[in-house]
């Protein structure tokens, strides 16, 4: 298994206001699931994983969270994709032997468990076709999927001619080819809540096959690809492996997602504890 860095975005936005002050905490990952913090449970999980090399914290530091395991504390500043930028080019960089590879994660992920990011990097290598070449993974959960683990708790869809689902929260990139591509991912990071935004930025063509229904996730990967990232043929750029773990799109965001969360918790706290 090709090794790879761990980046946990654990910092605060305006956005996180409402569950924040529900929860008394000033960040969600410090937020409790059970007996621990949704960060501690991904950082435990996380050093499960024997292909995973490091864990870095960007946005949290040790004052605000006093813990013995080896993470790294990072400052969080500007975008998302600046973070990861940040993490990589100031201390993953510096290690001697290290990883081109990251999996990015919000803290506000408390379900996610060491088999489901395994089972997510194999997904990935296979829709690469054996090799992880791609730049950018991104995981998608079929409605039917999410509905079944989480009936009572409303998503955002996309409905696209040939598929409906919800986009998931591990990402892999190939961060030095990313790199290249800072403006395209500013531009999409900046809709990342609307689907419809997102079609603006790439091209309003786009925006009217969808409204019409006759967009499908395989055109608009080879859009992405062959139009925006100027890729040839054969050569690999975004992907969107299709996975069976909803855990991994289930996100707090509402005070909603945070009762469904904990709902499912309890009914299979003997995976968590």
């Amino acid at each position: 298994m090709i090794k790879m860095n761990a980046v946990i975005f654990a910092g605060y936005s305006n956005k996180d206001d409402i569950i924040c002050d529900l929860e008394n905490v000033p960040k969600k990952g410090l937020i409790k699931l059970g007996s621990k913090m949704f960060i501690e449970r991904q950082v435990e999980e996380f050093l499960k994983c024997d292909f995973i090399e490091k864990v870095y914290l960007a946005g949290m530091t040790e004052d605000e969270w006093e813990t013995d395991h080896p993470v790294v504390f990072v400052e969080e500043e500007g975008t998302i994709f600046d973070k990861a930028a940040n993490v990589y080019k100031n201390h993953i960089i510096k290690d001697e032997g290290h990883s081109e590879f990251m999996l990015l994660l919000s803290s506000d992920v408390p379900l996610i468990k060491s088999d489901m990011m395994l089972r997510f990097v194999e997904k990935c290598k296979e829709d690469s076709g054996g090799e992880m070449d791609g730049i950018f993974y991104y995981p998608i959960v079929n409605k039917e999927i999410m509905k079944e683990k989480f009936p009572d708790v409303e998503r955002s869809w996309v409905k696209l001619m040939n598929l409906n689902f919800c986009g998931g929260d591990l990402i892999l990139i190939q961060t030095p080819k990313l790199l290249k591509y800072k403006k395209l991912i500013d531009d999409l990071g900046s809709q990342r809540k609307s689907f419809v935004g997102q079609l603006v930025v790439l091209d309003p063509i786009l925006v009217i096959k969808f409204l019409f229904k006759r967009l499908t996730l395989e055109r608009l990967l080879k859009f992405l690809n062959r139009k925006l990232l100027k890729l040839k043929k054969g050569e690999k750029g975004v992907l969107a492996p299709l996975i069976f773990d909803a855990e991994l799109a289930m996100d707090v965001d509402k005070p909603e997602h945070l009762e469904g969360v904990r709902k499912y918790y309890e009914e299979n706290k003997d995976l968590y504890e």
